[in-house]
């Protein structure tokens, strides 16, 4: 199941999703995840934090793995530390894959349409399988 909540729609990020973002017992896989967590701290303040009680900036609480750098180790090849999407499918997966568009078209729109939600769907499973045969939580 993926869940898609999408920020550009809200005035504030709800307590439970800072909540679920932040709980040390979970571990967010991807590409750029970090940058995605510092574009939110950019749109959230630090102050709207702190009225819903959290002491913290968002994202400094939030256990991350960039799968370029697993890749990267894994396969013994530096370059993979700075390859988009695309390029980790073909190298892990042996797949060519990325929806029509890429990620900056299909994640940029105002709404969430049929395509982009859907190719959340699929950047959500290929990571998470991307991470499974890396097998990323040894590292």
């Amino acid at each position: 199941t993926t869940l898609i909540y999408q920020l550009i729609h809200s005035p504030y990020i709800p307590k439970s999703l800072v909540d679920f973002l932040t709980n040390p017992s979970y571990t967010f896989v991807g590409i750029g995840v970090d940058q995605d967590l510092e574009k939110i701290g950019e749109n959230y303040s630090v102050e709207y934090l702190e009225k819903i009680g959290e002491n913290y900036e968002f994202g400094f609480n939030t256990n991350t793995v960039d799968l370029r750098g697993i890749a990267a180790e894994r396969y013994g090849r530096a370059e993979l530390n700075c390859v988009g999407l695309r390029t980790l499918i073909g190298v892990v997966l042996e797949r060519d894959g990325e929806p029509e568009g890429g990620y900056d078209e299909q994640m940029g729109q105002s709404v969430a349409d049929a395509g982009s939600g859907q190719y959340a769907c699929v950047d959500a499973f290929v990571c998470f399988e991307i991470n499974r045969i890396l097998d990323a939580s040894s590292f």
